[in-house]
């Protein structure tokens, strides 16, 4: 895992080895088979058991058994109390599924990157950035995971040490003894919650990863555009390749740009209206009833997991934006003057091209951008403001 500043040594470039663990969890919650699985029918259908398994189990049972509770509980506190953990925990599943259903879109991309790799190889600039690229999505998935254990294992504490289970949910009583059924039940949410560490960290970081790599991309490509010119030892007929090249990689970023597209909206989507939802609910749950320390400490926590499920990636296509703007700014400081009327035509042509910005909407409506992000935060106090003057008991 590259988290250390990377160092040039003339390895070969591979972005796609910024996502080998994000796909190695992808592998682990069942969507994903690993490469010498998929070549073996008996593993292969081993492993579509254990992703059925392991999803039905964890992604649709608990969630289910939370849900199941919500028909059984009397007071308002409880109601929203199990309203603001399992909306977000229901989600998780089926923006998996979501994920699921846009897989080949996802590995289609890492053509693409191969392809924007052998550009970047030649210059010493190009390949620290793409370097740089990969340690930030190893960085991501440290992050993510860490913080998504630590609050499993923080929630895991706080329900052991108050005897009660980690989410308000119903089960069965299979055993006579109602110790022997709470451990069974709090073991069962556990290895559950073990399961949504993964799922929702490679939910919530997988946009970041393919957003910061084509960032850094695009970067990489204004550099080039701008050295484009300014070497005098170089033809015109030489620059006029290399423009060539430059515009068939702005074509190649746009594939890959299409490739995440439909991923990354339908995810945001359902991400963005329950991050709005939940937000309001746990702020409820936090301040208008009251609480143990320790259950304040979890809701503490809980809202900031909400807000990294969002916040991040509303500021990475906020750059995105901004770094594929700066191309056209790249084009004019490239040496065009001195260069002939065939690169000056290709180059007013490129720079109407590259003028149209990228960005991400959530579910083809709302922009996965910094003002979506404010937006639902005010929506959220709106929410809390309304319900919070109606005086709730």
């Amino acid at each position: 895992m590259q988290l250390r500043q990377p160092k040039d040594v003339g390895q070969q470039l591979n972005s796609v080895y910024g996502l080998k663990y994000l796909w190695w969890n992808f592998s682990i919650i069942g969507i994903h088979p690993p490469a010498g699985v998929r070549t073996h029918p008996v593993w292969r259908f081993l492993y579509l058991v254990y992703a059925v398994v392991i999803n039905f189990l964890a992604g649709f049972c608990l969630p289910a058994t939370m849900l199941a509770n919500l028909m059984l509980l009397k007071s308002l506190e409880e109601i929203i109390g199990n309203l603001s953990l399992s909306m977000t925990i229901a989600i998780s599943m089926t923006k998996e599924l979501a994920i699921l259903y846009c897989r080949g879109g996802l590995l289609k991309a890492n053509h693409y990157l191969r392809l924007l790799d052998e550009r970047c190889s030649a210059h010493p600039r190009d390949r620290m950035t793409v370097m740089e690229a990969v340690r930030m999505c190893h960085w991501y998935y440290t992050v993510y995971i860490s913080f998504y254990g630590f609050c499993a294992i923080g929630f895991a504490y706080i329900g052991w040490s108050n005897h009660t289970l980690v989410y308000s949910a119903w089960f069965p009583n299979i055993f006579a003894n109602d110790q022997t059924n709470y451990l069974a039940a709090y073991i069962f949410q556990n290895l559950a919650q073990t399961f949504t560490v993964f799922q929702n960290g490679n939910n919530d970081m997988y946009p970041l990863c393919y957003i910061t790599l084509m960032i850094y991309h695009v970067r990489a490509l204004a550099d080039r555009i701008q050295r484009v010119g300014g070497d005098a030892e170089t033809s015109a007929e030489e620059n006029v390749q290399e423009l060539r090249n430059c515009i068939q990689d702005h074509k190649n970023v746009q594939s890959y740009f299409e490739c995440i597209q439909p991923a990354i909206s339908s995810t945001m989507f359902q991400q963005l209206w329950v991050a709005a939802f939940t937000l309001c609910l746990t702020a409820i749950n936090l301040m208008a009833f009251e609480r143990t320390f320790a259950e304040k400490i979890f809701s503490v926590v809980y809202l900031g997991v909400i807000v990294i499920q969002i916040f991040p990636a509303c500021l990475c296509v906020n750059f995105m934006m901004s770094e594929t703007s700066n191309l056209t700014t790249a084009m004019y400081k490239c040496n065009w003057i001195e260069q002939n009327r065939n690169f000056r035509r290709m180059l007013i042509i490129f720079m109407q091209r590259s003028q149209k910005v990228n960005v991400i909407y959530a579910g083809g409506l709302a922009p996965v951008t910094l003002q979506t992000f404010v937006a639902i935060i005010k929506f959220s106090f709106s929410m809390y403001t309304i319900l919070s003057q109606m005086k709730i008991q």
